[in-house]
């Protein structure tokens, strides 16, 4: 699978299983930065001097953290199909709002939007070949029991 090749070309060069992070401690500070921190205060928390002193993360500004960030596997690729919508009904808080919504549409009435997404086959695929699912992954039917006693079953649309 495409993480198993990962794997390989990590330990092959010498990389730890939290390339491009030095260790877990490393990788779990930058997990944390990313779900609660803004760029700005990213890079005022890695100056302080308890940051430079102590921790000695391998990242000493946003600027370097980004580009270990950039490193990380991406998934399948994003890719932009331009779609045109039209629309006989205004929308909520359209109407009379006094600007001139005109400029967006298009000669015909309708408008052109950007729609963005994945192959979805090519999703499917690395969650299936990622490793850290493969114990959650089932395909077979299995029976599931609400009690511990296994009376009563729980069924379930899937």
């Amino acid at each position: 699978t495409a993480f198993e090749s990962m794997k390989d070309l990590q330990e092959a060069s010498g990389q730890g299983a939290y390339a491009p992070f030095v260790d877990r401690s490393e990788w779990e500070l930058a997990d944390w930065l990313v779900k609660n921190v803004n760029q700005r205060a990213t890079d005022d928390l890695l100056k302080l001097p308890i940051m430079c002193e102590r921790a000695r993360p391998s990242y000493r500004s946003t600027h370097t953290f980004k580009k270990l960030i950039d490193q990380l596997p991406t998934g399948p690729e994003w890719y932009c199909e331009i779609v045109h919508v039209r629309s006989d009904a205004e929308g909520p808080g359209e109407a009379n709002d006094g600007e001139d919504h005109q400029a967006d549409e298009l000669e015909d009435g309708s408008e052109e939007l950007e729609l963005w997404l994945r192959d979805p086959v090519a999703c499917v695929r690395e969650l299936i070949g990622n490793a850290a699912f493969r114990s959650e992954m089932a395909y077979t039917p299995e029976k599931v029991y609400i009690n511990p006693n296994a009376q009563t079953r729980h069924y379930d649309k899937m």
